[in-house]
């Protein structure tokens, strides 16, 4: 008996070690490679780790521990998410990959349970071929808490994909003024006047849904207006909101403030903001300012890189109330990156592929987060829609739910320990770093160096399809220049490098990408730094673009040039501009969200001027008409004395005898209109004729326009007594006068043709006597045997010179130069200016050493 009973228990024992090792066999397994991990050893301050990890899974659950340490600090993520940050290709047990939720206890309403401020439930979808169709629910809200500064007090993350889809973004009471990091009170003993260019000052602002702006300023003289000083607030160029303090009649310095509550106006994470002011109306105005370095301000328009000194710009930030109330959670206050339905299906589509058995159901999670303890939430009254293969569908209950996770398999991979987003200390030295995986650790030392450190990056939030220029804040401990940035945008874009901070980027579609910026300096030292953009369509978003155009058109019209700016508003169009833009600010409350898409295509296709510029400068040059433009005709027909067209060739060469007495010089601008587009267009052409009279005496200055132009397109900027003649400008002087004219579009300055001639009268012509006989004896017979020497002298040129004629044809486009420049060097040497003399003012009006010298050889 005691040998069956012995026999019995051997059997046993055999068997549980067969069971054991077979367990063995078949359990899960981490295979590391050597070495297992492999990181960058030197960092900045506050960097985070980047290196990788290499090994291979077995049957390794989805919900096995991450883990990054060092030191006391320490950030853990599942496995699976960990390979989803890394995109690893990997198989899973059961197939598909997904974590199954296993929902529970249905409930129309539902008190979240919080731990560690965070608590979720989920919403169920059931049913073959699922279309969302929308999805709304009340959150009820009650706290005894105090307001809450930086943060709103709760946060709701739809899908639990840490992407914020909703907050309470109620402002409270004001939590503290803050100044530039830079600004020094003490040493404000200076001031400043402020003037239609802004003054700024960098200051970073932490989330809030008010600010109010304050400046010490005083006036200073003059009368003063109710709204003269005008405070903005800048992401990076883009003017976000405007206010003013009211009238400003102190004269001694008091702190001027005004608030912006703006609708749409929110701050949605702490990042740096350009605070300004400036001077819109005529009084005198001055603000206090300092001038010890380091700076945080600058004088001209953001954004500046350049700071050179403190101004007393300072904002008052607002808290959040405590949520106390009850609010609609639905498309219309929807945060995330795409519309609310699209959001749902595309979770549904890519996690259960459209398909939710009737019994288990897809699960939806949906998690909350609170910044106070003693914040108490509520959810109820769920409408959740969609359709399925057996028509339409509805669900009215939230669920408790567990998490069951896949057991994944995957070949051996090098991935990205970057993932974890843990960062080093902020104090130099070297460390140790600890990476966990299941029971697998292994551990790396690294140095936090003097490395250009990044702190900034704005903006962050953008609206897709949208040219947003990015900006970046970074410097050296070292104090070395940083001499490139490099981008990588996140979204398959190649990366770029830049000498700047700055660089411009289109985001095609809406999403949340990772933007890395490294930062090189003079050692080749590399700083980097990754930052979330969210590309998104959203009311406030758009609310934001309608303002920003709206501002960009306001600066446009404040910045023209006040006698032209008619015609260029008029080409524009900007009062049509304007009034789209209060039509589709106005669409914005009720919009769908098909609505809100048609809003930004409107939105995109307007053309709005952002400054204007000369983009074709003709410098003042020495005019002097060629003969056969004079039309004694026309100085006739204005009443400028008698005309014989017999004696035409008299009165020519009277009129250039007497012109060339006088100075006359043109000069001009096509002004060119850049769009926030990029695009740009030639708008009109600025001509200013400058006409000094050697003596005060009856003149008439004639302007031929170029071939196209009327006319009655142009604009003064005074009246001159001009009239059309011929499609000509004909104006009536007695005195020396600067003309300033405007013509449409793109005109070449050099095409027009003018004249200037004294009454007919004092020429003193006669029939039969010559020209002004009694003035200039034997002038025909100089100014024959001159013209038949110039003709001899020209055919021996051609002919013995052919290659010339080409040079020519280089250095004088228009022949007509030519012309000029010989006439003015003539005329000169008349007056005894030597050749040196010559060059140096033709130098100074735009000609080339090689024009003034073919100029001169025509001439000899």
């Amino acid at each position: 008996m005691k040998k069956e009973v012995r026999k019995e228990i051997i059997v046993m024992l055999l068997a549980l070690v067969a069971i054991v090792s077979l367990a063995v066999f078949i359990s899960a397994t981490i295979e590391i490679a050597d070495p297992f991990i492999d990181i960058v050893e030197i960092y900045g301050p506050g960097q985070a780790i980047s290196g990788i990890a290499t090994f291979s899974l077995d049957d390794e659950p989805g919900d096995t521990i991450v883990k990054g340490q060092i030191g006391s600090n320490s950030v853990s993520m599942l496995l699976q998410e960990f390979l989803d940050e890394n995109e690893a290709s990997y198989s899973c047990e059961p197939s598909g990959c997904s974590q199954i939720f296993i929902l529970s206890n249905p409930t129309n309403s539902k008190d979240i349970s919080f731990s560690d401020n965070e608590g979720m439930t989920a919403i169920r979808a059931s049913g073959n071929e699922v279309n969302i169709q929308s999805l709304e629910f009340f959150i009820e809200g009650t706290s005894s808490g105090a307001m809450v500064c930086g943060e709103t007090p709760l946060r709701l993350d739809l899908l639990d994909d840490e992407i914020i889809d909703w907050e309470y973004k109620e402002p409270g009471a004001w939590c503290g003024s803050i100044m530039g990091k830079n600004y020094n009170p003490g040493a404000a003993t200076e001031e400043k006047i402020i003037s239609a260019t802004t003054y700024c000052e960098k200051i970073e602002i932490d989330k809030t849904g008010k600010i109010m702006i304050n400046a010490e300023v005083r006036f200073k003289e003059g009368e003063p207006g109710d709204d003269d000083l005008i405070y903005s607030i800048y992401n990076g160029a883009e003017l976000i909101a405007q206010c003013s303090p009211g009238k400003v009649d102190n004269t001694e310095y008091l702190t001027k403030n005004c608030e912006i509550p703006e609708e749409g106006f929110y701050v949605q994470e702490k990042q740096d903001f350009f605070i300004c002011i400036k001077n819109s109306g005529s009084a005198e105005y001055a603000i206090k300012s300092e001038s010890e370095s380091p700076f945080s301000g600058f004088w001209g328009a953001p954004p500046q890189d350049v700071f050179t000194t403190d101004y007393a710009l300072s904002v008052l930030v607002a808290g959040f109330s405590p949520f106390n109330g009850r609010t609609k959670f639905n498309s219309t206050n929807y945060l995330g990156p795409i519309f609310l339905k699209d959001y749902v299906q595309d979770y549904i589509d890519s996690r259960y592929g459209g398909d939710c058995p009737e019994v288990e159901g897809c699960g939806i999670p949906i998690r909350f987060i609170r910044t106070e303890s003693n914040q108490q939430v509520t959810i109820n009254e769920l409408s959740f829609k969609f359709d399925n293969s057996g028509g339409p569908g509805e669900d009215f209950s939230f669920y408790d739910f567990n998490i069951e996770y896949p057991d994944i398999t995957m070949a051996e991979k090098s991935l990205a320990i970057d993932a974890l987003n843990i960062t080093v200390p902020d104090s130099y030295g070297t460390y140790t770093f600890s990476f966990t995986l299941g029971t697998e650790t292994e551990s790396a030392d690294f140095e936090v160096a003097q490395v250009p450190t990044i702190t900034n990056l704005i903006p962050r939030t953008i609206i897709p399809g949208t040219e947003t220029t990015f900006e970046v804040t970074a410097s050296s401990p070292k104090g070395n220049n940083i001499v490139s940035y490099e981008w990588d945008f996140g979204d398959g874009s190649t990366t770029r490098e830049t000498v700047v901070p700055q660089i411009k980027h289109t985001y095609m579609t809406t999403g949340t990408f990772s933007l890395i910026v490294s930062a090189v300096d003079t050692e080749d030292l590399k700083g980097t730094r990754s930052f979330t953009i969210s590309a998104t369509i959203t009311k406030e978003g758009l609310n934001s673009s309608i303002k920003n155009k709206q501002a960009k058109i306001s600066t446009f019209r404040n910045n023209l040039v006040e006698w032209y700016s008619n015609i260029i508003e008029e080409k524009l169009n900007l009062n049509n501009t304007e009034s789209t833009l209060d039509t589709l600010y106005s669409q914005l409350e009720t919009a769908t969200e098909p609505e809100l898409v048609s809003i930004k295509n409107q939105l995109d296709s307007l053309e709005i001027p952002q400054r204007i510029d000369d983009s074709l400068v003709f410098d003042e040059s020495i005019y002097i008409p060629a003969p056969n433009i004079i039309r004694p005709d026309l100085v006739e027909n204005l009443g400028g004395g008698g005309y014989n067209n017999e004696l035409e060739t008299e009165y020519l060469a009277g009129i250039i005898d007497w012109y060339n007495n006088q100075d006359v010089t043109i000069e001009g601008a096509v002004k060119t209109i850049m769009f926030d587009d990029a695009t740009t267009q030639d708008t009109i052409t600025l001509t200013i004729i400058d006409v000094s009279l050697a003596q005060a005496e009856e003149a008439y200055l004639i302007i031929n326009l170029p071939i196209g132009v009327d006319f009655q397109e142009l604009s003064f900027k005074e009246d001159y007594g001009e009239q059309e003649i011929e499609n000509s400008i004909a104006i009536i002087l007695d005195t020396s006068e600067t003309i300033e004219f405007v013509m449409p579009d793109g005109q070449q300055i050099s095409n027009i043709e003018l004249f200037l001639a004294p009454n007919l009268d004092s020429l003193g012509i006669q029939p039969g006597s010559g020209f002004g006989e009694q003035k200039v004896p034997w002038f025909w017979a100089i100014f024959f045997i001159i013209i038949i020497l110039l003709g001899i002298l020209a055919a021996l040129y051609f002919i013995w010179h052919g290659k010339k004629a080409k040079i020519k044809k280089e250095l004088f486009r228009n022949p007509m130069d030519l012309f000029n420049l010989t006439n003015f060097i003539k005329n000169a040497r008349l007056k005894g200016m030597n050749k040196k003399e010559i060059e140096e003012k033709l130098k100074k009006t735009g000609w080339t050493k090689k024009q003034i010298d073919f100029a001169f050889s025509k001439i000899k």
